[in-house]
């Protein structure tokens, strides 16, 4: 609400040398709009995911790949706009609010399912996965904060720190001292022959070299 309050006062003058054609919201703005729409999206399937996991690792896997990549895919199209007018940047307020309630939700849910994961072996692979995400997330806020004119800046970035601090909170959940594994992660097991379902790190894995997260933010979170 402050923020809102705050960039209406800023933006009131400026509503006058808008040139008369021009839709204030037609331009960049829905742009950066999609885009945290899109994260929205996979932040909410990832928290239905975590909500309903199985010791089968792969939807974990695929929904925490699918938003890594949204965001990292994210990034270059936000630095590549133009700066926001004061009264577009209005229109920020509520999705990062949105995203910052979901991410505050992930967060609980996640630090619920972290005695599984340790008993599984795959406090490593949660890790890096949370890392990418975060990491990613606060370069894409960057970029968005970015767009902000310099006299709202500070406002905006008030705003994101709440979503970067809850993010950052499930990072410390699963820091290498609150999530220590209590054995070595699960071997890779053939499920065709066996029955049972490769842990995550086997299914990281079968990604290559790297891993899966260097599939999901090859082309590119924040």
């Amino acid at each position: 609400m402050k923020f809102s309050v705050a960039i209406a006062c800023l933006a009131a003058g400026a509503l006058a040398s808008l040139p008369p054609s021009r839709s204030l919201f037609e331009r960049d703005i829905k742009t950066i709009t999609d885009i945290l729409d899109h994260v929205k999206s996979d932040i909410t399937n990832l928290g239905s995911t975590v909500k309903n996991a199985t010791d089968d690792p792969t939807p974990l896997l695929l929904a925490s790949n699918a938003l890594i990549k949204t965001i990292t895919d994210a990034k270059p199209v936000v630095d590549a706009l133009p700066e926001l007018t004061l009264v577009e940047s209005i229109g920020l307020t509520r999705p990062v609010q949105a995203l910052t309630k979901l991410g505050s939700d992930l967060t609980k849910n996640l630090k619920d399912l972290r005695e599984r994961v340790k008993k599984l072996g795959e406090c490593d692979v949660v890790r890096l996965q949370l890392n990418a995400i975060v990491n990613g997330s606060e370069a894409l806020t960057a970029s968005v904060v970015s767009k902000v004119p310099h006299g709202a800046r500070v406002i905006a970035d008030k705003l994101s720190a709440g979503l970067t601090k809850v993010l950052q909170q499930s990072q410390d959940d699963f820091s290498e001292k609150n999530c220590v594994n209590f054995g070595p992660p699960n071997p890779v097991t053939d499920s065709s022959t066996s029955g049972s379902s490769p842990s995550l790190s086997a299914r990281y894995a079968l990604f290559g070299s790297a891993g899966a997260l260097v599939v999901a933010v090859a082309a590119h979170f924040v």
